[in-house]
C-alpha cells in the first residue's frame, strides 16, 4: 500500500513551527506550504526564510504559493471589508490557491494536510475533530490536526527544541490584520 502524501499548510508562527517540529519528530514525511498572500509584513520574510530552513533541516520539502487573487480585487469582488469577526479573505486568497496547487500535485485527492490549529490557541478551536474525512474547504481530502489537544507550554517545548523563541502573537503574513 503506497503511503498517502502529507502537506503541512503553514503561516511560519509559533503554531506552524512547532507543527513542523511535530512532524520530524514524529517520523513523518511531508511538504512544507507557505501561500505569500503579497500583504505581509517586511519583517515577517525572516521569518519564513528560517522557517524554511528549519523545514528542510528536518527533511521537508518546503513551497512557496504567491496568490494570484489581490487583496483589492477581493475586496472589491465582495463589496466589503473583512474584519476581525469575518476574515474571509483568508478563504480568498489563501484558501483557494491552496486547495488549487493540490489538485495539480494530488488530483486523486489522497493527500492529508495538517494543520496546526490548537485548542488552547483559540476557543473557535475548542470543538475541532482532530480529523475530518473528507473535508470540503480542501477538495474533500483528510485534514489533521495532530496538535489539537497541546498546551502552550507542550508547544512551546516543541518551538524550543526547533530552535525557535515563541513570539507570542499570532504570525505576520497579513500585516493588516
Amino acid at each position: 500500500m503506497k503511503t498517502r502524501p502529507l502537506y503541512i499548510r503553514s503561516q511560519y508562527g509559533d503554531e506552524s513551527i512547532a507543527l513542523v517540529q511535530w512532524a520530524f519528530e514524529a517520523g513523518l514525511v511531508a511538504t512544507v506550504v507557505y501561500v505569500d498572500t503579497g500583504w505581509a509584513a517586511a519583517a515577517w520574510q525572516t521569518r519564513i526564510q528560517q522557517g524554511e530552513q528549519h523545514a528542510k533541516a528536518c527533511g521537508f520539502k518546503t513551497l512557496q504559493i504567491v496568490s494570484p487573487i489581490s487583496f483589492a480585487d477581493a475586496v472589491i469582488g465582495r463589496g466589503e471589508f473583512p474584519s476581525s469577526k469575518f476574515q474571509w479573505c483568508s478563504a480568498l486568497l489563501k484558501g483557494l490557491p491552496f486547495v488549487d496547487w493540490l489538485e495539480t500535485v494530488d488530483p486523486a485527492g489522497h493527500g492529508i494536510i495538517l494543520i496546526a490549529k490548537r485548542a488552547a490557541a483559540a476557543l473557535a478551536h475548542a470543538d475541532l475533530s482532530e480529523w475530518i474525512e473528507p473535508c470540503q474547504f480542501h477538495g474533500d481530502r483528510t485534514v489533521w490536526h495532530p496538535m489539537l489537544a497541546l498546551s502552550d507550554s507542550e508547544r512551546d517545548a516543541l518551538l524550543s527544541r526547533a530552535g525557535f523563541t515563541p513570539l507570542r502573537h499570532r504570525s505576520l503574513e497579513c500585516q493588516p490584520c
